[in-house]
């Protein structure tokens, strides 16, 4: 998500939400400092667009737009390959199964109970249920 802020920051106004590991200030965007898992602050200002780089459990989504109150234009979610089943030997397309097996390790951190699982599902719920973003998307690597 850094090189994102850094080329985004250039031409647009940025508000990173993060947990402050790495400071974005020097590229001139606002920070806001804080973990989605440890009471993160609500923020009702509004955005253009959220673009979501670590929702990596079951209901990250969720809490996220629980404490973003203001109005929201996109939700883009920034997920991962390691939904998809694991086979070597197939192309990875929108109707590729899903992956059913617990996995170890941050792969296994982004399996079937991944916010972008079943072609955002878990995303879909989450702002018809809080009706403060009007669309949204979810980006995985095929």
């Amino acid at each position: 998500g850094r090189v994102f802020v850094m080329e985004a920051a250039k031409e647009h106004d940025i508000t990173v939400w993060n947990r402050g590991t790495y400071s974005m200030k020097e590229f001139g965007v606002r920070e806001v400092r804080a973990d989605r898992h440890e009471q993160p602050p609500v923020c009702g200002e509004d955005y253009d667009a959220v673009v979501d780089f670590c929702a990596y459990k079951a209901g990250d989504v969720r809490t996220t737009l629980e404490h973003l109150t203001g109005k929201t234009g996109q939700y883009i979610l920034i997920s991962t390959v390691d939904v998809y089943e694991r086979n070597p030997h197939q192309i990875k397309t929108e109707e590729t199964p899903f992956e059913e097996r617990l996995l170890g390790g941050e792969a296994g951190e982004c399996g079937k109970n991944h916010p972008g699982a079943g072609t955002c599902d878990g995303l879909q719920r989450a702002w018809d249920s809080l009706h403060n973003a009007s669309s949204g998307h979810t980006l995985r690597p095929l």
